[in-house]
């Protein structure tokens, strides 16, 4: 079974709508917190509810990529739908999710790294990818319709 289809299965079955965006949140808070202990910074008033607003976002944003993936990603069976939903979203789509949070470690500092730097790349990378997921879905579904436009395909 291939990636995609791993993670369809996850996406479209019904304990998705709590579990995604329950994980997404559990692991930001714990990176967030891990991040805290690595760096060694004091706890300082309203952190918490700063740490808790960052990680129900994310959780946010991981409901919005369910109800995205469901929406957008499926197999088209006309020559529109295979342009939008084949080209558009499952490659240029998927490939923009997997590109841009591998960006976000490019202003990763790679000399004289502590353990709270490790850290802050992991909760970069975890974020980006979570958070982009939506925007990319939908990203890809615009490239798709332009794609179908350009090449004068109707719905």
């Amino acid at each position: 079974m291939s990636v995609g289809a791993r993670m369809d299965r996850v996406m479209r079955s019904p304990a998705a709508e709590s579990a995604v965006p329950g994980g997404a949140t559990a692991v930001t808070l714990a990176l967030l917190l891990l991040y805290r202990v690595a760096s060694g910074h004091p706890p300082g008033e309203g952190q918490s509810l700063l740490l808790a607003a960052i990680a129900a976002g994310t959780g946010g944003m991981a409901r919005l990529g369910v109800w995205a993936w469901r929406r957008l990603w499926r197999d088209g069976e006309g020559e529109w739908e295979h342009l939008v939903h084949g080209r558009g979203v499952r490659q240029f789509g998927a490939g923009m999710a997997l590109l841009v949070p591998l960006l976000t470690l490019a202003g990763v500092p790679h000399e004289g790294t502590t353990a709270a730097d490790a850290v802050l790349a992991l909760l970069r990378l975890w974020t980006a990818t979570v958070c982009y997921l939506p925007l990319a879905l939908w990203t890809g579904y615009w490239w798709g319709r332009m794609l179908a436009q350009l090449n004068d395909v109707k719905e």
